[in-house]
């Protein structure tokens, strides 16, 4: 679970910019989670003051797992970096052969 400890809309959303490495690791991290389990779909669930629900469908594990794969690079997560590259080449081969079927 991944904790923001801001009471304001605005603080939610500066916190979030200033921990932004550390939620791309979340994201990547349940992404691949659901991936290995064969989940259609993943959460991403935060404990905060609001009530916050974000969730990713299958048909966006790529791009979720692209889109962060530069902040894992910058923080070092070099584990979780080949885990999350090798899903997306996995998913890259998979949509290939469902382009030429």
């Amino acid at each position: 679970m991944f904790k923001i400890k801001a009471t304001t809309f605005s603080e939610f959303l500066s916190e979030l910019r200033s921990r932004d490495v550390e939620f791309s690791c979340f994201i990547v991290e349940r992404v691949c989670d659901a991936l290995d389990k064969g989940l259609p779909r993943t959460t991403f669930p935060i404990q905060s003051y609001f009530a916050i629900n974000m969730n990713c469908a299958e048909p966006h594990y790529l791009l979720a797992l692209q889109n962060n794969m530069q902040s894992l690079i910058d923080c070092e997560e070099y584990e979780l970096c080949a885990r999350s590259q090798k899903w997306i080449d996995k998913l890259i081969e998979e949509q290939s052969q469902e382009n030429l079927a």
